[in-house]
């Protein structure tokens, strides 16, 4: 898996994060690096659509809150949170 900041290849693994609830609820497998840019309708000028494809979805029947996941990653703590994440 690729680290915050590096560039994202396909095959990459990344986890489902619902912010409202602090939760990871999945994980899911990057087939794409970020595709082109594209109109939503061709026949307007609406805003511009992008995105990668998705594949090997798992969709967890719990979710993981985010103190706890960071703990599992960071046991010692060693890398400071961002507080933003983590208070309400």
């Amino acid at each position: 898996m690729s680290a915050i900041g590096q560039e994202r290849t396909s095959s990459d693994l990344a986890l489902v994060f619902i912010a409202v609830t602090h939760e990871f609820v999945g994980r899911v497998e990057l087939k794409t690096t970020s595709l082109d840019p594209m109109l939503s309708d061709p026949a307007t000028s609406g805003p511009a659509v992008s995105g990668v494809l998705l594949g090997d979805v798992e969709d967890w029947t719990s979710g993981v809150p985010l103190d706890v996941a960071v703990k599992r990653i960071d046991p010692r703590g060693s890398t400071p949170t961002n507080r933003a994440l983590t208070d309400p």
